[in-house]
């Protein structure tokens, strides 16, 4: 597969592990999200935004509590960096964020309390205790 992708032009997949399932991303940059709009009369595709546009919210809020002083620069960091590393429907707790980017126990801990504070995470149900995804923000 990598040959192939290499032979049109594209990178390598990016690879993650996303609770107990292995996600393989493969870019076409080519490409952008295209969503129907069911509004139209011949229900055609929109051109639309990268899917990353859905993270722009969380990252103001982010910005706004290292202004207000209820953060420190460094844990904001930290936290932008989760943010970053997951994507919006994408479970996490401390486990896989230690994993994805090498954080110990207390630097994770910390990082998902701040996000609780913040408002940007959301507890998950039936996942076990500290599982949570990202929040969309308006």
């Amino acid at each position: 597969m990598c040959k192939e992708l290499e032979a049109v032009g594209l990178q390598d997949p990016e690879y993650r592990l996303n609770a107990f399932m292995l996600q393989a991303i493969i870019r076409n940059s080519a490409m952008v999200d295209e969503k129907p709009r069911f509004g139209d009369e011949n229900h055609g595709l929109v051109t639309e935004k990268p899917q990353f546009e859905p993270k722009k919210p969380l990252f103001e809020v982010i910005e706004e509590a290292v202004r207000g002083k209820v953060l420190t620069p460094t844990i904001s960091e930290n936290v932008k960096e989760i943010v970053r590393a997951f994507d919006m429907n994408q479970i996490f707790g401390r486990k896989e964020v230690k994993k994805e980017l090498g954080y110990g126990d207390y630097k994770a801990g910390k990082a998902i309390e701040a996000m609780q504070l913040l408002g940007i995470v959301i507890p998950v149900e039936g996942k076990g205790k500290g599982k949570y995804i990202l929040k969309e923000m308006q």
